[in-house]
């Protein structure tokens, strides 16, 4: 959100302290919410907007490597950045405490290992695919938040990181 107030030229740019009491005020309500059936919905919609942004990027990501080839800073692993990855398996697992729910709350709780590991698995190659391409396309020019890798004229690229703010 911090991103897109700076790009709308806000002069609340960078006021953290303003973003977060935002984000906390509008968040609080959740919070006391108990049943979570009618977001199923919401949900649906925050499915449809990942998977577009997994596609979008993705295919500029192939279209930069069909123009430009492969970047000449693209490299195997950057050990320089290896304490990164401990960041991200902490973030990659940040659901795991709502296992036992989910298995708890399935009609059938024997199917959810296998639906687990098929979802890991997708997962995993989401992953590996995805960093593949941005790597192979951007090479150490790649920016931490994907979507600032982008010119500033595509707008779909900023109707997607609205969407996520």
């Amino acid at each position: 959100m911090n991103y897109s107030l700076c790009q709308l030229g806000s002069d609340q740019c960078g006021n953290m302290l303003l973003l977060n009491a935002v984000g906390l005020i509008a968040c609080m309500p959740f919070a006391f919410i108990d049943n979570v059936a009618p977001f199923v919905y919401f949900t649906a919609i925050c499915l449809v907007i990942i998977f577009t942004s997994l596609f979008t990027i993705g295919g500029e990501m192939v279209s930069v490597l069909k123009s430009n080839g492969i970047a000449h800073s693209s490299n195997a692993m950057n050990w320089s950045a290896f304490p990164e990855f401990f960041g991200m398996a902490c973030f990659s697992l940040e659901g795991i405490g709502l296992i036992f729910p989910i298995r708890g709350s399935l009609k059938k709780p024997k199917i959810f290992t296998k639906l687990f590991i098929a979802v890991a698995s997708f997962m995993v190659m989401v992953y590996i695919i995805f960093g593949t391409l941005a790597n192979l396309a951007l090479g150490m020019n790649t920016k931490q938040i994907i979507f600032h890798n982008f010119p500033k004229t595509y707008t779909g690229m900023f109707v997607l990181q609205f969407a996520y703010a």
